[in-house]
């Protein structure tokens, strides 16, 4: 489940105060993540998505409606209004906040690795106000994520990019990173609509890790330190949710990285709609990270709810009395990346549930 929301930000002109809000944020955001993690890992195994989308989903909004995030869900993907909950009331002066309190739900109630809770929030420029492209107006879009060292390298802004290939990318990459084609690490969704994709980089000899869902963490990983991720991979490539795209770009503003998107029409959206997105020029467009999130200040916070290549999933630690959970969190105008651990004392932390206010145990 993701979403788009907006809240009230400082007078504009005090810079000191936005920045005090914003590191306040980052610890807010923090802590919608762990809880919509903890939350969501009481449904692992469970096979019921629904009943594991609606809980965390809960949680996390529940907990932003008692901070100064106060959103008002603008879009994105949601669940109708008598599952949802209501969230907060939209002020004069707002930040931009995506969230996607389960990024693979299917992960989850099967048991299997690489899901994660993930919110995003951007404080406007100076105007006031922020203009979001959406990455895709289909539902899904085409991505290309590589980290910030292939960023620092390229000679030129178009060396690598969604108007080549992904064979052409892989080998340009991989110049750039001075690695043999055949040890790059590049990471798709491994389903029907990116079959074109993985044929080529297999006869290309690189090395594909194939993920059924969850390409936020996958986006992310590209990013990070090689130090600190579990799971090492040099680039995503392919077709994925637009929704996901525009969280997984401010994680990847954020870190330094490089990312471009592009419209992928597929059976989920209407006729009509494709035929003006080409009539337009939109269906063709690409969308550089600056167009995707164009705000100043940007905050990211991920939680692992099962293991993932970025973070470890949440434990439970019951004959130590805790449940822990095992996070990230980064701002673009600092540039420090935290992977902080958080200890919650079972009997003690409370989270707000679509049952009511629940200490968890």
């Amino acid at each position: 489940m993701s979403a788009h929301a907006m809240a009230a930000v400082p007078p504009p002109g005090v810079d000191d105060a936005i920045e005090i809000f914003h590191r306040q944020l980052a610890v807010e955001a923090l802590t919608a993540v762990e809880n919509a993690a903890i939350v969501a890992s009481e449904h692992i195994g469970c096979g019921d998505a629904n009943a594991a989308d609606q809980a965390a989903a809960w949680a996390v909004k529940s907990f932003l409606n008692h901070t100064r995030l106060d959103p008002v869900i603008k879009g994105g993907e949601t669940h109708t209004p008598e599952t949802r909950p209501q969230v907060g009331a939209g002020l004069a002066n707002q930040v931009n906040l995506w969230l996607d309190a389960i990024d693979g739900v299917n992960l989850v109630v099967n048991g299997m690795p690489g899901a994660v809770s993930v919110i995003g929030i951007g404080i406007p420029n100076g105007s006031g106000s922020s203009h979001y492209h959406a990455p895709a107006d289909t539902h899904y879009a085409y991505k290309l994520v590589c980290g910030p060292l292939v960023k620092e390298r390229m000679p030129s802004p178009d060396y690598i990019g969604l108007h080549l290939g992904p064979a052409e990318n892989v080998k340009r990459v991989a110049e750039l990173l001075d690695k043999p084609v055949e040890q790059m690490v590049v990471t798709l969704l491994g389903r029907e609509r990116n079959e074109p994709s993985i044929g080529e980089l297999r006869q290309l000899k690189a090395r594909l890790r194939l993920i059924t869902d969850g390409d936020i963490d996958g986006g992310i990983s590209c990013c990070l330190p090689r130090s600190q991720v579990r799971t090492a991979t040099d680039m995503l490539i392919g077709i994925g949710g637009s929704s996901e795209a525009r969280i997984s770009a401010m994680g990847v503003k954020c870190l330094g990285g490089f990312m471009q998107t592009r419209n992928w029409a597929s059976s989920k959206d209407s006729r009509g709609l494709i035929k003006l997105l080409q009539e337009s020029g939109e269906m063709d467009r690409i969308r550089t990270i600056d167009q995707l999130v164009p705000d100043d200040r940007i905050i990211f916070a991920m939680s692992g709810i099962t293991p993932s290549a970025s973070v470890d999933g949440v434990t439970w630690r019951h004959d130590e009395g805790f449940v822990v959970t095992h996070s990230l969190v980064t701002r673009n105008t600092t540039g420090t990346l935290r992977f902080p651990p958080g200890y919650h004392k079972l009997g003690q932390k409370v989270i707000d549930t679509n049952a009511g206010q629940r200490v968890i145990r």
